[in-house]
């Protein structure tokens, strides 16, 4: 064996839960003779914590090598770090050739087969992510081998995970005989400008078939176009692989369908794989908030759009510029040949976009979602906990209802805490926040958002300027 440094999980894990295309395992790290170093920089990176993980890597740089020299790992400890990065910063591709040479050439720095496997799964998540199927198929093809040497695995955990691949299998070789080519953007120029409709969401016009289609733009969907079967079939879809997907955390019908091609302006998309709920959205909604109410503001809402372009699409537009007082959109070609000029302040983590700011001066990372035109910023209580001593709570101002309907995290009179005069900082310079801006801290996070200090809504992104700006290939939101 060429070197003494390898990777496992921190605890033997027993039971590996192949949901869609993710593993859910312990967290690993490196064993034996990882010292703190190398210990820390692999916890930051498998907790999917990019902003820590780079200052970590680039403080702590030098003592890093000595480590991995000393165990000879370098080429290993590097690819796995320049993976995350890639993964992190929207390079699939590039990430996917990663992860595949480190299994592939390097078997031996993973210490046991519940890593091996973790792995594998990461890597189908970016086969289904770059609509690369054929690759999707040899994974679960490795998966199943590997499950069936893995000593240590309980038989009936074994069969259950042999049918669970099956089921994935066979929804990838729907999806191969219905989308043969992955989705591309064709641009015959470099930009394209298009009228933005800013009434509460953001929403933009396309064309599909000649026929218009009205474009929620929302970075909180993970799919590349989200609908509903109403809609699908006037726009005369085809569905295919029938099953399930979490919306809002609720377990809800779904099937897939394909759209040849949807014309923004001048850009065209290509081949782009549509997720159609075909169910209610408020489905799994609880009584005590899917009133008359609320069921007319969703429905209102639904209304303005024909469908949702989520943030896969939006990744491969580019760069996105929301004009907010000149009502337009305008999209820019990725350029070719690029390298990246500023520091990021975006990361993708499955599918989900993430960024960051300073509440007097801590700082908070979390999901940024424009498709959430509710709080102007919703802090963790896990946050406020660690950073209490920063943040004086408002005791005297008067606290209107506020309801909560996000990651299956659900209240209709919702109890939580106002900050004292918040400090809010992002790209370093004081945010101007609106005199009815609702920043609140929860008082209690549930497990589905324990890794987030922070929800940033659509009302947050309109404070940045009149301009709005996502680069997804500097991986930057700015405004001016």
């Amino acid at each position: 064996m060429k070197n003494n440094m390898r990777l496992r999980l921190c605890h033997p894990a027993r039971e590996i839960c192949l949901l869609a295309t993710i593993a859910l395992l312990t967290p690993f790290t490196a064993f034996p003779q990882a010292t703190d170093h190398t210990g820390e920089l692999t916890r930051l990176l498998q907790e999917n914590k990019f902003f820590p993980a780079c200052r970590y890597y680039q403080t702590h740089h030098d003592s890093l090598r000595l480590e991995w020299q000393a165990d000879s790992s370098v080429q290993e400890m590097e690819t796995l770090y320049a993976y995350y990065m890639d993964k992190f910063l929207n390079r699939p591709d590039s990430a996917a050739a990663k992860m595949n040479r480190l299994l592939k050439e390097h078997p031996d720095f993973f210490e046991e087969t519940s890593t091996v496997i973790y792995f594998y799964n990461e890597l189908l998540n970016l086969y289904y992510q770059t609509q690369d199927y054929d690759k999707e198929l040899e994974t679960y093809d490795e998966i199943e081998r590997l499950i069936g040497q893995w000593a240590e695995a309980d038989e009936n955990w074994r069969l259950t995970q042999i049918q669970i691949l099956a089921e994935l299998r066979k929804a990838a070789l729907q999806r191969k005989t219905a989308i043969p080519r992955p989705m591309r953007l064709v641009a015959p120029g470099s930009t394209t400008t298009v009228p933005l409709d800013t009434t509460g969401i953001l929403n933009c016009t396309a064309s599909y078939n000649g026929h218009p289609m009205r474009l929620w733009i929302d970075t909180g969907v993970s799919y590349a176009l989200f609908m509903q079967e109403e809609k699908a079939r006037k726009y005369g879809l085809k569905l295919f692989a029938h099953d399930s997907t979490l919306v809002n955390g609720i377990l809800s019908p779904k099937a897939e369908a394909v759209i040849d091609t949807l014309r923004i302006g001048t850009f065209c998309l290509t081949d782009i794989p549509v997720i159609v709920l075909c169910h209610d959205i408020t489905h799994g909604m609880p009584d005590s908030i899917r009133g008359k109410d609320v069921r007319h503001i969703v429905d209102s809402i639904y209304s303005m759009s024909d469908a949702v372009l989520g943030l896969p699409a939006l990744c491969k537009l580019g760069q996105v510029t929301f004009d907010l007082s000149g009502h337009k959109l305008t999209l820019r070609a990725p350029r070719h040949p690029f390298t990246p000029s500023e520091e990021p302040n975006l990361y993708l983590n499955q599918n989900m976009l993430y960024t960051r700011c300073t509440l007097n001066g801590a700082e908070a990372v979390g999901l940024l979602d424009t498709g959430n035109t509710g709080n102007y910023l919703t802090f963790s209580h896990s946050f406020y906990e660690t950073n209490k001593d920063r943040i004086p709570l408002d005791t005297l101002t008067a606290k209107r209802k506020i309801g909560s309907w996000i990651y299956g995290h659900t209240q209709a009179d919702m109890p939580y805490e106002i900050p004292l005069q918040p400090d809010i900082r992002f790209n370093g310079l004081p945010v101007r926040i609106p005199p009815k801006a609702d920043i609140i801290i929860t008082p209690h996070d549930d497990a589905s958002q324990s890794h987030l200090d922070v929800f940033f809504s659509l009302p947050f992104c309109r404070s940045l300027g009149d301009k709005i700006t996502f680069d997804f290939q500097e991986m930057r939101l700015t405004g001016k």
